[in-house]
């Protein structure tokens, strides 16, 4: 009996991770589309962009508990860990970023390539999460917007642009101040929104697969409690 699950916990694993490789050349055929679009243009910064607001901190009340997402539980494009409860009154004070239709997040620690993607259908984060303040939301017009942002702020060229501006003493990061002086490509919105929807069908899939990873963690979560 304690083999045959043992090899069904396996089987859990490698489509885990065959489902992830599948996520990562995914994403590959986004920031291939994101390299041509902004061949050739000019830079200005984030400020500018008028599309997209910076999200305050401040949560509303809720009842029962949520689950809270600090930096440690996203892994690259990864939500891997949901074990944190929350209630409203009974939560750690970072506990108060709330997540909205069409954002995107990144963790605001220097190297820390972590980010969070919230579209109409994450009906996970948007009803059953609250956000770290580790992380900076970006509130989008559109869900085309939203696919743009999305990708730029999980590109290399701005994680490394990220890098080398974080400050502090010890465990350096981001601000939003040094985050609105960034520079980002000086791109009309038209063009965004078109790329938006060239690569809107990639997003859905990997949020598609993303739900897949989630439920087969669930599973095995549950295997092992069970079993062992």
């Amino acid at each position: 009996m304690k083999s045959s699950i043992i090899d069904t916990i396996g089987s859990i694993d490698d489509l885990i991770e065959k489902t992830i490789l599948q996520n990562k050349k995914i994403f590959k055929l986004v920031y291939l589309e994101f390299d041509n679009l902004i061949t050739n243009y000019d830079e200005k910064t984030f400020a500018d962009y008028d599309f997209v607001k910076i999200i305050t901190s401040g949560i509303q009340t809720f009842d029962n508990n949520k689950i809270y997402i600090d930096t440690a539980s996203v892994s690259d494009h990864e939500i891997v860990s949901t074990d944190y409860h929350i209630s409203h009154y009974k939560r750690p004070s970072r506990a108060n970023m709330q997540p909205l239709t069409n954002s995107s997040w990144f963790a605001k620690l220097k190297d820390s390539p972590k980010y969070i993607k919230v579209d109409e259908y994450s009906h996970s984060e948007l009803n059953e999460m609250i956000f770290s303040t580790g992380f900076l939301g970006l509130k989008c017009t559109n869900k085309y917007v939203n696919n743009y942002i999305y990708t730029l702020i999980s590109s290399d060229k701005f994680q490394e642009q990220k890098n080398r501006v974080s400050v502090g003493a010890t465990m350096q990061s981001i601000n939003n101040d040094v985050f609105k002086s960034l520079l980002v490509p000086n791109i009309d919105t038209d063009k965004i929104e078109s790329f938006g929807k060239l690569v809107d069908e990639y997003y859905q899939k990997i949020h598609i697969n993303s739900r897949k990873i989630k439920e087969l963690r669930l599973l095995k979560a549950k295997l092992l409690d069970k079993f062992f």
